[in-house]
């Protein structure tokens, strides 16, 4: 029953859509799906015989949300980590010493029939909060094939973090590509990065990624081992491109931004997990005003990307910098922005023809109705990123396929998973 979306041509018509468009503001029509495209959009489409069509009155169509920097399956370690810097984990406290603990048993002791449970599990939660793409970087170590698998079971758009490897083969799943990893800052030396650039020079097509002056003490290795910050050091070594991608820049200065800037690298913002372990706010409206391409990212933990855009949009509404049509700003970092890392799958991050219905179904309740509906300020956008959570998410399209619909995955049997792994977590109560 279950995985049957992967094997059919789909050509369906969603009637009496109302979705926000790639200019930002609301539209009505029919959205007609060819197999993974979006074909047309028109005021009415009559069905052809034998056509699909779904009524879509009630609902508000987004594009299916991009979480840009993930860490599977981490739902586990829920608790451990809030409020507490990165520099204690894993110390000799009695909340470091069961941190320690729980890394050991994802890297060392879980059985695969188990870790994959916990994998699923993670992946569903991105399902109920309408993210269809996520750039995954593992939690666990060697975990990428499993990773891969399950996102590919799932039917999840990704990226999948293999580090300082390629696969023998690439994914044959037109929804997966790989990326390559610049080794974390307190791990990298010269070798390691002569390494990466001989690895990128043969793999230039891939996402290369890294965690980035993330906090102090990082930013003091670099500059301790290579004089500069990481930033410079990638662009001196010809690895700052549009196929760039850097994760936090929480301590990123005017220099860095600028090279961000000028090679169209990307970097993800996780504002809701930095300030949880105090960790600082990536300087955005800097990086904005220099034209930087920023995404959303979830990080450690929590899936929430509702709660990341509401966020940063309270976070940014309320600092000195003036940031023009911050509400369409932040909503293209949870969808559009990511395109740059996510096109090789097709993932636009938005609503029009010839872009693959990736695509997520809200319940359209009054919370989002404007009083005003004008070019410059739409309510619904606002009140999409101010009011929106999971809850209200009732179908998910990715790809031209429902992996959710009425809140329940169609790829595989949600009840048997969320089982197992409520079954795991009482076997490794301690």
């Amino acid at each position: 029953m279950y995985n049957d979306y992967l094997c059919y041509v789909v050509i369906m018509i969603l009637q009496n859509t109302v979705f926000i468009g790639s200019d930002h503001r609301l539209h009505t029509g029919d959205i007609q799906v060819l197999d993974d495209t979006i074909v047309r959009i028109e005021d009415t489409l009559s069905p052809s015989a034998g056509e699909d069509c779904m009524d879509c009155s009630g609902l508000l169509i987004i594009p299916a949300l991009a979480d840009c920097h993930v860490h599977s399956p981490d739902t586990i370690l829920k608790g451990l980590f809030i409020g507490i810097e990165m520099t204690r984990w894993c110390d000799d406290s009695p909340q470091g010493t069961l941190q320690s603990r729980l890394f050991d048993y994802l890297d060392r002791i879980v059985p695969t029939p188990e870790f994959r449970t916990l994998v699923q599990y993670s992946y569903l939660q991105y399902f109920h909060h309408g993210v269809g793409f996520i750039v995954e970087t593992g939690q666990a170590d060697d975990s990428h094939e499993v990773l891969q698998s399950c996102a590919e079971e799932i039917g999840l758009k990704a990226v999948i973090d293999w580090y300082d490897q390629i696969p023998p083969e690439q994914p044959a799943c037109t929804r997966l590509t790989t990326g390559i990893h610049l080794p974390e800052e307190e791990d990298l030396t010269e070798d390691a990065l002569q390494s990466i650039v001989a690895l990128r020079s043969r793999h230039p097509e891939k996402i290369l990624m890294t965690h980035c002056l993330e906090n102090t003490w990082r930013q003091q290795m670099m500059y301790q081992k290579f004089g500069m910050s990481t930033i410079q050091l990638m662009e001196s070594h010809g690895l700052l491109d549009v196929r760039a991608m850097l994760f936090h820049c929480i301590l990123a200065d005017a220099a860095d931004i600028a090279l961000l800037a000028q090679r169209k690298a990307t970097a993800v913002c996780c504002p809701v997990s930095s300030q949880r372990i105090g960790e600082g706010f990536m300087p955005v409206a800097d990086m904005l005003a220099q034209g930087v391409q920023v995404t959303l990212g979830t990080d450690f933990l929590d899936h929430d990307m509702w709660d990341c855009m509401r966020f940063l949009y309270t976070e940014l509404s309320t600092g000195k910098s003036q940031i023009p049509h911050l509400a369409q700003q932040v909503f293209a970092m949870a969808n559009r922005n990511a395109a740059a890392i996510g096109h090789d799958i097709g993932y636009r991050g938005i609503i029009e023809v010839g872009s693959d219905a990736d695509l997520c179904f809200l319940e359209h309740t009054h919370q989002f109705d404007p009083l005003i509906e004008e070019a410059t300020f739409s309510n619904v956008l606002h009140n999409v990123i101010n009011t929106g959570h999971a809850s209200l998410v009732k179908h998910l399209m990715i790809q031209g396929r429902f992996v959710l619909r009425d809140g329940r995955c169609t790829t595989c049997n949600e009840d048997q998973v969320i089982a197992a792994y409520k079954q795991i977590l009482i076997d490794q109560r301690w």
